[in-house]
């Protein structure tokens, strides 16, 4: 049985490196990305959260398809009191 690696033509027994299966480094690839993700999550106030009294607040909001005419948008102005004072959709 030949005992030498095939990638850089050393002994197995001398080696720096493994091999595993692409199953494996898939799956370890998706544990480490989900670990990132759930390191770095931004939390999201999903409270609305009031302007300066001298502001107003420009809430807005978009979605696609990938289909022709397959667009929307909204957006709202509020003072700090929440009052609208302009919306379009």
């Amino acid at each position: 049985m030949d005992q030498t690696c095939k990638l850089c033509n050393n002994s197995l027994e001398s080696i720096n490196h493994s091999q595993i299966s692409v199953d494996t480094l898939i799956s370890q690839a998706i544990e480490e990305a989900k670990l990132w993700s759930s390191l770095n999550k931004k939390k999201v106030s999903k409270v609305w959260q009031h302007p300066s009294p001298d502001f107003v607040k420009c809430n807005m909001n978009g979605s696609w398809r990938n289909a022709p005419s397959m667009v929307g948008g909204t957006w709202i102005l509020r003072d700090h009191q929440g009052r609208t004072s302009m919306y379009h959709s």
